[in-house]
């Protein structure tokens, strides 16, 4: 069974449709590649593969469970906080924990009084009862692997820096379908 498929998919903004009838599916171990024209609809089929946006017309089938993570083209704005809050955003409510969790140690690292150690212990047990330090783990080591400070703010990041830490928020997922929009955009050679 595929991981994800659309069939007689189609999309319009007001003028001709951008997809009219496609269908397509994407196995296990598949790995797809989208070329096309500016304006040509590469972005919206993503997003409507990544639930973003819905179709007029046509079905998405997801197989049950599987999930689909987008590094989207350009990087958004509105995005808060520290690179770790970013890449810790990828796991929704159990990545804010593991976010307040590494805010409050850094707090105790520079004021280690009983009020900072109590509210670290609070958010210890809160993680331990969410059986949450294996996600702790999965960002550490998608942190560690693209080489990223956690604690810089995304804001004051460079573009290239931004986009690492998009990918992060990503790959921390794990998801089953991966779908990167202009991947090249903002990176370097080594990232």
């Amino acid at each position: 069974m595929s991981l994800l498929s659309i069939q007689q998919l189609t999309i319009a903004f007001g003028g001709p449709a951008v997809l009219d009838g496609a269908s397509f599916s994407i196995e296990r171990g598949e790995r797809v590649s989208l070329v096309g024209r500016n304006g040509a609809g590469k972005s919206t089929l993503m997003k409507l593969l990544d639930g973003s946006i819905l179709p007029d017309a046509g079905e998405i089938v997801r197989q049950g469970g599987v999930t689909v993570a987008r590094l989207e083209q350009d990087i958004p704005d509105g995005v808060h906080g520290t690179i770790y809050d970013v890449v810790a955003e990828g796991l929704g409510e159990d990545g804010r924990l593991l976010s307040r969790y590494h805010e409050a140690s850094l707090r105790v690292g520079v004021d280690p009084s009983q009020s900072n150690l109590k509210a670290l212990d609070r958010l210890h047990h809160a993680i331990d009862a969410a059986n949450g330090w294996r996600l702790h783990t999965r960002v550490e080591t998608v942190l560690a692997h693209l080489g990223l400070d956690p604690d810089i703010a995304f804001d004051r990041a460079s573009g290239g820096r931004k986009r690492q830490a998009l990918l992060a928020r990503a790959l921390v997922r794990q998801p089953d379908v991966l779908l990167l929009d202009e991947p090249t955009n903002h990176l370097d050679i080594a990232a």
